[in-house]
């Protein structure tokens, strides 16, 4: 299945585990979005403090985070198959409509 994340550029996701929840309880994997559209729902000034890179991700199952992104996917079982700036990204999908259009522009 195809995911979407967003991270500091550069950053590789296996080995990685997201930020700790509210309980302080040890996350498990690594949070997701479970559509492209997703990620363009977040706010400009989201986006700077989730990272400035836009992944995209073929991975296993996901199990439900009870955050902002929807997911969470075992990093172990995924492979990052495009990394994009926040720019490149935004230019894509520019005047775009739809989950379908905007997850094939993000195609690699």
């Amino acid at each position: 299945m195809r995911y979407y994340r967003v991270q500091p550029a550069g950053l590789e996701i296996q080995g990685h585990r997201s930020e700790a929840s509210v309980d302080d309880d040890e996350p498990e994997g690594i949070d997701v979005f479970l559509c492209a559209r997703g990620l363009f729902r977040m706010r400009l000034d989201e986006r700077e403090v989730y990272g400035d890179e836009v992944l995209v991700i073929e991975g296993g199952e996901w199990w439900d985070n009870e955050d902002v992104e929807g997911g969470r996917i075992d990093p172990e079982e995924a492979t990052i198959v495009r990394r994009l700036t926040w720019e490149e990204a935004d230019a894509l999908v520019d005047g775009l409509k739809g989950e379908e259009a905007i997850a094939a522009a993000l195609e690699p």
